[in-house]
């Protein structure tokens, strides 16, 4: 069996293992999830107290302060059981009768009379922290629909680059439906608590599995063994969580029976969460590439991760703006995903990036009118011009790419009058200037041979990528175009142990384009040598 054959097989197998692996999960999660449900029906007298913030993370705990007291001597009972947890509060062996529920978050208060006549009772106390008129929660709103747009347009604007198969084309649904759960509306809706806690987990989840496959260093073995480690037991307290989101008598359940259980899940998801695991991908995957980054540019990277730094751990550096988790956390998801589009695809556009720089700055600039009030308008404004500058030029730096080695190539192809030699050098030429295991280029005669190495011609992209590729031993491959015909030549690439940076992807492209005019002259000598 041919070399080539066996890397198809083995790639359909994997495929098919993966998909295999998700179908188990799925219906063992199903199975538990209605057992654990069935489990806790018989869990009663209790009062689960949530306050009513807009925009907060369900997962949040130790919100606020809450005590039950008697309805009419206004003592507080101290007979009762009582833990915060998630974002609220459990008072449970609470009797059926007439309460007092009582709680406070940052200076706000709230209390409620309660008869308890039913098993149990869910109360809601109206606890923003951070209160807001009329018009500012509009003007708020009308921010996250500015960035449900901005984040469509990128998308309109990319769309042409990335293959349809490609599942960050899925992934843009999930990014805006998460940005679109931003907007202010009730918070006491179980059913878009549910989904909004859902559509986060499973993005992150997808987030994390693509950066392991496309860009985490393939030689850490066994470091990627223990972060699928790591993501089963997330994945196994993200199923317990969202069983309490569903049913309050999942959480009594656990209480009277598994409270230690119950801890470490709470402990856990303070400090080791999807977002975090995807944060040390990051950081992992850089500090094993650093010394391919250029002096000159080695400022700017870490601005960069100071940012990604900030972004991540807010929570722990600035918990007196709690209330802007939420919204930190959709930045942050925002600015991965199209990162990792930008990266994968080899899309550089400056004015791409700058809709997304405008988009952040001016967003979090107008949010921060209403947490600093103190500070004048006109301050703000500066502020986020000045640090719009700032990030362009270092954005721009990183993507920089070289002009004289493209010039150098290009002056040698020039001088070929051949399409054999052609190949041989330019390939040649293209393991010398970048760090790569192997490189294949093939000049393309006729249109209809590109079926010949590949099993799909996407008419939307330049890259294709290994799913398409008959050769799976490349990663992916360069389609180069000259003028409306788009199929003159293919550049197989192989990548080494260390992936391509953004500088040398956009050396390629560059590369491809400029080479255009020497590969069309040479197809069309060739053809015409044919005709005689």
């Amino acid at each position: 069996m041919a070399k080539k054959e066996r890397t198809d097989i083995l790639y359909y197998k994997d495929i098919k293992a993966q998909k295999k692996k998700i179908s188990f999960a799925i219906i063992f999660t199903v199975i538990i999830s209605i057992f654990v449900l069935q489990l806790s029906k018989s869990q009663k007298d209790f009062i689960y107290v949530v306050p009513k913030i807009k925009n907060f993370e369900i997962l949040n705990s130790n919100i606020g302060k809450y005590t039950l007291k008697n309805i009419v001597t206004k003592e507080e009972i101290s007979n009762v059981k009582q833990i915060n947890i998630l974002n609220g509060s459990i008072f449970y062996n609470v009797p059926n009768g007439e309460y007092l529920v009582e709680g406070s978050y940052l200076g706000d208060s709230d209390e409620i009379d309660l008869i308890k006549e039913k098993d149990w009772e869910k109360v809601y106390l109206n606890l923003e922290g951070v209160s807001f008129s009329q018009l500012e929660e509009r003007f708020l709103n009308i921010l996250t629909l500015c960035l449900i747009g901005f984040n469509i347009y990128l998308y309109m604007n990319t769309r042409q680059k990335l293959p349809k198969k490609n599942i960050l084309n899925f992934m843009f649904f999930l990014v805006t439906l998460k940005i679109f759960f931003g907007l202010r509306i009730d918070p006491s809706n179980n059913i878009l608590i549910f989904v909004d806690f859902f559509v986060t987990r499973f993005l992150l989840f997808m987030l994390i599995f693509y950066c392991l496959k496309n860009i985490f260093p393939k030689r850490f073995k066994k470091l990627k063994k223990l972060i699928y480690f790591i993501l089963a037991f997330i994945y196994l307290y993200n199923v317990v969580i969202g069983l309490i989101i569903c049913s309050p008598q999942v959480l009594v359940y656990f209480l009277n029976g598994h409270i230690t259980f119950l801890k470490i899940i709470s402990f856990a998801r303070k400090y080791i969460d999807l977002t975090r695991v995807l944060f040390f991908i990051f950081l992992i995957t850089f500090m094993t590439y650093k010394n391919k980054i250029k002096r000159g540019n080695i400022l700017s990277w870490i601005v960069l991760w100071i940012t990604y730094f900030l972004l991540e751990f807010s929570k722990e550096l600035f918990p007196r703006f709690e209330n802007l988790g939420y919204f930190i956390d959709i930045m942050e998801i925002f600015c991965v995903y199209w990162a990792l589009v930008f990266y994968t695809f080899k899309i550089y556009s400056r004015n791409v990036l700058r809709t997304i720089l405008y988009s952040i700055v001016i967003t979090l600039s107008y949010v921060s009118l209403f947490y600093f009030k103190n500070i004048s308008q006109a301050a703000i404004v500066l502020g986020v011009f000045l640090l719009l500058d700032f990030y362009a030029v270092i954005i721009n730096k990183i993507m920089a790419v070289e002009d004289k080695p493209i010039e150098e190539i290009y002056n040698r192809l020039c001088l070929i009058d051949n399409i054999k030699d052609f190949e041989k050098f330019l390939k040649k030429d293209l393991k010398k200037a970048l760090p790569l295991e192997d490189v294949f280029v093939k000049i393309l005669i006729n249109k209809k041979e590109i079926y010949d190495y590949v099993e799909e011609n996407p008419q939307d992209t330049n890259i294709i990528p290994t799913e398409l590729l008959k050769n799976k031993n490349y990663d992916y491959a360069y389609k180069i175009g000259f003028n409306k015909n788009k199929e003159i030549a293919l550049i197989f690439i192989k990548e080494g142990d260390e992936p391509l940076t953004i500088g040398e992807q956009n050396f390629l492209l560059d590369l491809s384009y400029k080479i255009s005019n020497i590969i069309n002259k040479l197809r069309l000598e060739t053809l015409y040598k044919g005709l005689k």
